[in-house]
């Protein structure tokens, strides 16, 4: 039997989002229920999202941050704080002794040249954690938790034989809340409740564009829950704006978000581990792609009849994505049918999986 340990490779930051590092901790609290202990190890860039992992109980190796050489062939290359080299001997340096049963890569900077590396020193097994299917892995195990049209396939010249590649969002690894809870009744299209969550830093402040897009339709008998994360650097403005409306509840990263997405009959947000949630609670979406990396996956979901796609955000295009928002509001109000069109779909492309990330990793530590 190997050891029951997992290493945890990822990131958060202003630039790079909460969402890997949320989806790790959910990760991470399943395996410790089943007496798998857990060590992260992160950079410290700025919103690094330490204190979280701690609080969640788990070890944290916070590494320093290193130059790291503009490419643009890698233009995820800065996410890793350092270059691939040194990150790769920290890595190392940080497990020598620990011998890990198995390393988690969540992070968009990280390569096969990162997981042979830190395989052979250390012995462990491989999972790499994503959705971009942009460049080459050498893992025991890949989790593409993402939409996608192509599903496996686009692995195919991207892993090695003895890869065992998961696609789809039923691999995602999602708090246990999102498995708990449950809408208790059948959403019928109206819509009387909208949640509005663009993930835990929102730089370009979608979430106050969607708010704008929203009080623009005068609705005061629709309901509306922001939601953003406790490094929003939005936050004051939006404090200011929902004051005194009673229509509208903003929360600062709440312990209740599947319970907020089941109340919902609708969600504006954009991609990212949060799409994945609202579609586990089966809530119809407009989604608004905010980081390239999101494009690939909203576009893909509304494809498949699972979406509204409202393009992707720019600084210049404020008032016609705003106009946009407001105007797919109005139609879907005004069309309840087409909104619970979205939420069956929803259903239909959100299968329940035998299996978890959390079992692969646990069968592969027997």
């Amino acid at each position: 039997m190997r050891q029951r340990l997992v290493a945890i490779r990822t990131d958060a930051s202003t630039v790079i989002g909460t969402g890997h590092v949320m989806r790790c901790l959910a990760l991470a609290s399943d395996l410790v229920t089943r007496g798998i202990s857990c060590r992260f190890v992160c950079r410290a860039h700025p919103g690094h999202f330490g204190a979280a992992i701690t609080a969640a109980g788990h070890d944290l190796i916070l590494l320093p941050l290193r130059p790291v050489r503009a490419d643009p062939s890698e233009p995820y290359a800065a996410w890793l704080g350092a270059d691939i080299e040194t990150d790769i001997q920290d890595m190392i340096a940080a497990f020598i002794n620990l011998k890990p049963g198995f390393v988690i890569a969540d992070h968009y900077a990280i390569d096969r040249r990162w997981e042979r590396a830190v395989a052979k020193a250390t012995g462990a097994q491989l999972m790499a954690i994503d959705g971009l299917a942009n460049r080459a892995h050498a893992c025991d195990l890949l989790i593409d938790p993402s939409f996608s049209i192509g599903g496996a396939n686009r692995w195919t010249d991207l892993v090695e034989p003895r890869c065992d590649v998961r696609t789809g969002p039923q691999y995602a690894p999602l708090r246990r809340e999102f498995r708990e809870v449950r809408r208790t009744e059948v959403r019928d299209g109206t819509i009387r409740r909208v949640f509005i969550g663009f993930g835990g830093v929102d730089e370009p402040n979608a979430t106050g564009l969607a708010l704008e897009a929203f009080l623009s339709l005068d609705q005061p008998d629709i309901a509306a829950d922001l939601v953003i994360g406790a490094g929003n650097p939005h936050r004051a403005a939006l404090e200011h704006r929902v004051a005194g409306k009673s229509n509208i509840a903003l929360h600062v990263a709440p312990n209740d978000i599947a319970t907020l997405m089941a109340q919902a009959d609708l969600a504006i947000g954009a991609g990212g581990t949060m799409l994945v949630e609202q579609c586990r609670m089966g809530l119809p979406a407009l989604l608004l792609s905010i980081a390239d990396n999101q494009t690939g996956s909203i576009r893909a979901l509304a494809a498949q009849g699972g979406g509204i796609d409202l393009g992707i955000y720019t600084d210049d295009a404020r008032d016609a994505i705003r106009s946009r928002i407001a105007q797919a509001l109005i139609t879907l109000i005004d069309h309840p049918d087409q909104c619970a069109a979205l939420g069956m779909q929803i259903a239909r492309l959100m299968p329940s999986s035998a299996v978890s990330a959390a079992d692969l990793i646990e069968r592969g530590l027997r």
